[in-house]
């Protein structure tokens, strides 16, 4: 039936689920169509569609804690504590067509549609095994079609993963910001003013662009060199399980440049760009679930492999940001150094497994009458 995996192929034909658009925003309304191709006389007795949207993370978390022993001395236990929180999103099953007389041999077509709710966070994944906290957050949505017959209960089945995607920010250009801050070292000794000015081309990339920055170091008032401009992009991931809080932040991407020695009286120009197609996730080729290997599917490797969208859920909060860091000559560690951040809104690519299939040229469908379904939440 054109061009499908396997999981589409069946003994008695072949069914498929395939929304209109590759991903959508939330609140938004949502239509896709059941495919299918029958064979042979099948017993069916109806179609059902199920919706599921569900948000999850987990951490790991080192708690110490002391323990008195019987001669009175006492000692510290760490133990270490998996914390995991859930949540459905939103939820539905029910039958979208009915077969009177079962299905005969043939070509059909059964639209639907449904409404998202609105504030529902983006589909995302993350997982980093270089935290010794081992945190992991999902936001997954699936729409799985599948036919239950009067004797042998579910038959065929399908399910496609639904891409959600929260509507980005005001996209903007240029975005200009001024840092200036007296240097100390040592905790105490004043070294002087040192000042940046930072201006950010945009806020907005696809994962194949170069975000760019133009940076002026004024380090004429400040007494120790301004050693090196960093330009990073930063992910910054909370995930909330019952009041426990797990916060990181990792540095995806660097660049960095030469500063300007102390007393400089010029100012400075660097220009500083880093390439977003260098960020990759690996991706496993199977996860477990419910206690069993099963194979990564094309759609949740693609997903997985690239930058995931900002996300701001009930239990988990994605971020981007741009930043420039100033690195000083001597002990700065208790000092605010000059610095400039902003928000970066990445925008996935869309899977091309996710955009849609050929059907073969002899595909005829007889078009059912259209089902519109109510999530429940």
């Amino acid at each position: 039936m054109g061009n499908i995996d396997s999981r589409s192929q069946f003994e008695f034909g072949y069914l498929m689920v395939q929304t209109d658009k590759p991903f959508y925003e939330p609140g938004e309304v949502i239509t896709g169509k059941v495919y299918i191709r029958c064979n042979t006389p099948y017993d069916a007795k109806h179609i059902i569609l199920k919706i599921k949207g569900k948000e999850k993370g987990s951490w790991i978390q080192t708690v110490h804690r002391t323990v008195r022993n019987p001669d009175g001395t006492s000692r510290t236990v760490s133990e270490k504590i998996k914390r995991k929180s859930r949540r459905n999103i939103m939820e539905s099953k029910a039958p979208c067509f009915v077969f009177t007389q079962g299905l005969i041999p043939g070509d059909y077509v059964v639209p639907f549609s449904f409404s998202l709710p609105s504030g529902i966070p983006s589909s995302m994944h993350f997982m980093n095994r270089g935290d010794l906290r081992h945190p992991k957050a999902q936001v997954k949505y699936s729409i799985k079609a599948f036919i239950e017959t009067n004797t042998h209960g579910v038959g065929m089945g399908y399910k496609q993963i639904l891409l959600v995607r929260e509507h980005p920010p005001n996209f903007e250009v240029n975005i200009e910001r001024t840092s200036e801050n007296l240097v100390k070292t040592w905790c105490c000794v004043n070294q002087g003013f040192s000042k940046i000015m930072v201006r950010f081309e945009k806020n907005t990339f696809l994962p194949y662009e170069k975000c760019k920055t133009q940076i002026l170091l004024d380090n004429s008032r400040c007494n120790i060199a301004l050693k090196t401009v960093r330009f990073c992009i930063e992910q910054e991931i909370v995930i909330n399980c019952n009041g426990h809080v797990y916060r990181g932040t990792k540095v995806l991407k660097e660049k960095h440049d030469d500063g300007v020695p102390a007393r400089h009286p010029q100012i400075s120009e660097r220009e500083i760009e880093i390439d977003l197609s260098e960020i990759k996730y690996p991706v496993p080729e199977h996860r477990r679930k419910r206690g069993q290997l099963r194979k990564v599917t094309p759609e949740e490797a693609f997903q997985m492999g690239q930058a995931q969208p900002a996300c701001h859920g009930l239990i988990i909060r994605n971020e981007y940001f741009l930043t420039v860091k100033t690195v000083f000559e001597g002990c700065t560690c208790c000092a605010d150094l000059p610095m400039a951040k902003i928000p970066l809104v990445i925008i996935p690519y869309i899977s091309l497994v996710s955009e849609g299939y050929s059907v073969p040229p002899d595909y005829n469908p007889m078009i059912q009458k259209h089902c519109d379904i109510a999530l429940q939440f």
